[in-house]
């Protein structure tokens, strides 16, 4: 079923929401049955860009383009895994780092134009909001790791593993003061280590397609754009 239930997005704006992931153009009458039937009033759909029949019917059917997703991979089987030169400020989180990664969290993304931020029912403060409470997800739930100088917490990367060959390199933020010194960088390696020893053979990195600054670095990593994906937004009420 290319459509279900999104109970974080119905406690951020208290409406019923859903998701629909991968939508073709033959799933667009299941998706009105389900809206109507479980009387959504917010809903998020991706399709990939290739997919101009299925943005094209969505827009008209009161959907508004949002963002563009690109998916990047890095084979490791191909490229093997990149050179950690130490000494490095990366180190495993530790419960008492969790209110500097989600400070640093919030203040990277703040304005950020994500799908929740280009949305104009959305105010920008409860769209940063968002991502606060992404990295406070991530820290119970996937492997992360941050960036300590002398003692303070300057940045945060999360991994985890899709499944027994892919892993998957989630969010990162690095505090204002601590940019251009290379540590993003030094979080990817780092992490690209991690998941290779859980057994990843490639690991997947996504963000907008307006984000150049990271994709750079991916691709001097041996990073390739593997697809891309629009999101869409409707609400039924506004």
């Amino acid at each position: 079923m290319p459509i279900k239930h999104s109970p974080l997005d119905t406690a951020r704006f208290d409406v019923a929401s859903a998701r629909a992931d991968d939508v073709t153009l033959g799933e667009l009458p299941e998706i009105r049955r389900f809206c109507e039937q479980e009387q959504i009033q917010f809903i998020i759909a991706r399709c990939d860009t290739s997919e101009l029949d299925t943005v094209q019917a969505l827009e008209a059917d009161g959907f508004r383009l949002m963002d563009t997703m690109v998916h990047h991979v890095y084979d490791i089987g191909r490229n093997g895994l990149p050179v950690l030169e130490p000494p490095h400020p990366i180190r495993a989180y530790q419960p008492a780092d969790r209110d500097a990664v989600l400070a640093i969290a919030k203040a990277a993304f703040e304005g950020y134009m994500g799908h929740y931020h280009a949305d104009p029912h959305i105010e920008p403060s409860v769209a940063d909001e968002i991502y606060a409470d992404w990295a406070r997800r991530e820290t119970e739930t996937s492997q992360v790791f941050v960036a300590d100088q002398a003692g303070e917490v300057v940045g945060f990367i999360t991994a985890r593993m899709n499944n027994p060959t892919e892993g998957q390199l989630v969010l990162s933020g690095v505090s204002k003061k601590a940019r251009g010194g290379g540590i993003y960088r030094e979080f990817l390696k780092h992490g690209l280590h991690w998941l290779g020893e859980q057994g990843a053979e490639r690991v997947l990195f996504v963000t907008q397609i307006t984000n150049t600054p990271v994709q750079r670095v991916w691709g001097r990593l041996g990073c390739v754009l593997q697809r891309s994906e629009y999101t869409l937004h409707k609400w039924f009420d506004r």
